[in-house]
């Protein structure tokens, strides 16, 4: 629950009957790239560890034996083990990477509305308004953190026993890690850069509403192949709560979307 909520329509001296738009707000490529870099924390664990995975595997091929993929596979649990101790440490680095989020994109929504309005709402706005949105920003991205390990440790475990299978070389099942890996990278830059829009439209939401705005204008993100629908919203105004719009295709919500929703502060008498 917001701790402080604010009537901003009612502090606004109206230059005309017109709305007033709020500047549009959006979290920024630095803070996606500082939420990539402890994601790819854990695929560079996994990555330092394949040459003592790929070690036991043809230690153990040149062995066989029955127990060569189960002494490979207890090789691979120990590595998974390591890296969720790992994941664990990541949560303060998660945490500080959200509050700055909140801290950033706090400020530039009392720029914007100072802007906009000439209210200032820097001595009203506290972070621990925010503060649960913070959280379950902090838990999701801990949870998907967890599962691209999981899903690394998965083709790795797949790729060795289909090796010992087949008597695959070494050198082949250390190209096939290796490629696991690559994906786990390039899907944790995906993740890291829809995770921080989504914190982002989440914080931009609750403070609109927080200020008793009901409306906002949809703001394509320009990107090269998007949602056909949310091109044809672009520009236009739509309530926060009463628009039929599903609460999972708001901007920036829906996988991938870096739509944005500005602030749009209505009277009650328009």
């Amino acid at each position: 629950m917001l701790a402080t909520t604010i009537n901003l329509a009612a502090r606004t001296r109206r230059p005309s009957r017109r709305p007033i738009v709020i500047p549009n707000i959006a979290p920024t490529q630095a803070q996606a790239s500082t939420l990539a870099a402890i994601y790819l924390r854990v695929v560079a664990a996994w990555r330092e560890r394949l040459p003592v995975i790929v070690a036991e595997y043809e230690r153990t091929l040149s062995e066989i034996t029955t127990d060569s993929a189960a002494t490979t596979t207890g090789t691979i649990d120990g590595v998974d083990a390591e890296i969720q101790r790992l994941v664990l440490t990541l949560t303060p680095d998660l945490r500080r990477w959200a509050l700055n989020v909140e801290r950033v994109l706090t400020g530039k929504w009392v720029r914007g509305v100072l802007s906009a309005t000439d209210v200032d709402l820097s001595t009203v706005l506290s972070p621990t308004d925010m503060a649960e949105t913070v959280e379950a920003s902090l838990n999701w991205n801990t949870a998907l953190i967890r599962d691209i390990s999981e899903e690394v440790r998965r083709k790795i475990s797949n790729a060795v026993f289909a090796g010992f299978q087949r008597r695959a070389a070494a050198a082949e099942i250390a190209k096939e890690l290796r490629e696991a890996v690559g994906l786990a990278r390039a899907r944790s830059l995906r993740i890291a850069a829809d995770q921080t829009v989504k914190l982002g439209a989440r914080l931009n939401q609750a403070r609109q509403e927080q200020a008793g705005l009901t409306h906002f204008v949809w703001v394509h993100s320009g990107k090269a192949h998007p949602r056909s629908w949310h091109r044809a919203r672009n520009g236009k105004t739509f309530s926060w709560t009463n628009s039929g719009i599903p609460a999972a295709d708001m901007p920036g919500i829906p996988p991938y979307c870096g739509c944005t929703g500005r602030g749009v502060v209505t009277f009650d008498d328009e």
